[in-house]
């Protein structure tokens, strides 16, 4: 199964990971005896303490229960006319708290355009976008591939508000957030839709920093409950109020 490829933006963040590493191994080369240093060259007592302290950092993962195989390939066969079988796919474990998951296929995953109909049908044609053609307006993305992500089991937005502040998408990056992607957010809106006949977002707003506006903007998405319509804006990251809201993903 194919997960998620590898973006440049990834690629330059492994390069300041080896980068961190090797001031750490410096420093902690510098605080041994002389005579000492010689037993750690080329063994691989540090890598593997290393990788070991690395991947405890990270969270756990399992392979996509069969009940949840059997959901979204129906969801993506009678949505969006795609045939897949998401058998063997990693997935994040279940968090300590409530959690939905969601999968992204390979051909939605850096297409909001593609999943933009369906929503759209599902709300009657209620719905207002900021440009016509979503994948032309929204061409960065922090993911893609085929690959799966949780947030938190919520109908509006939990993140964004910390000790009296409301944070903006450029605090969210300085803080190492991950974020929803656009594409993301739609499929997580269509399918909360489909499933409970409820909107998500009905009094905030989701900001998905982990997508981009070609001009550098921020997509949001919310049901916008005076007129009865989903939309999809265009913010600036430094825009923080209250309304403003994001979705943190585990991946």
């Amino acid at each position: 199964m194919k997960n998620a490829s590898v973006s440049t933006e990834e690629i330059g963040q492994i390069g300041e990971l080896y980068a961190a590493g090797a001031r750490g191994m410096t420093k902690f080369l510098q605080r041994l005896p002389t005579a000492q240093r010689q037993n750690f060259i080329g063994n691989s007592m540090i890598s593997d303490a290393v990788a070991q302290a690395l991947e405890s950092l990270l969270p756990k993962r399992m392979i996509i229960p069969h009940q949840e195989v059997e959901r979204w390939n129906k969801y993506y066969r009678d949505e969006h006319g795609i045939t897949h079988h998401f058998e063997g796919l990693e997935i994040p474990a279940e968090a300590e708290y409530p959690t939905r998951l969601i999968i992204m296929h390979g051909d939605v995953s850096t297409h909001p355009q593609r999943i933009a109909p369906a929503y759209k049908k599902r709300c009657n044609d209620k719905w207002w976008q900021r440009s016509d053609d979503l994948d032309t307006a929204v061409p960065r993305h922090s993911r893609n591939g085929t690959y799966a992500i949780r947030v938190a089991d919520v109908a509006e937005a939990p993140d964004g508000f910390e000790n009296g502040e409301n944070l903006s998408s450029q605090q969210t990056w300085g803080r190492g957030w991950i974020t929803t992607t656009l594409p993301e957010r739609l499929v997580d809106g269509d399918l909360y839709l489909l499933e409970k006949k409820v909107h998500l977002d009905r009094k905030v707003i989701t900001l998905c920093p982990g997508s981009r506006f070609a001009d550098g903007g921020v997509p949001g998405v919310n049901f916008d409950s005076d007129d009865g319509r989903v939309k999809v804006h265009d913010w600036h990251p430094g825009n923080a109020r209250y309304r403003l809201r994001f979705r943190r993903a585990i991946i």
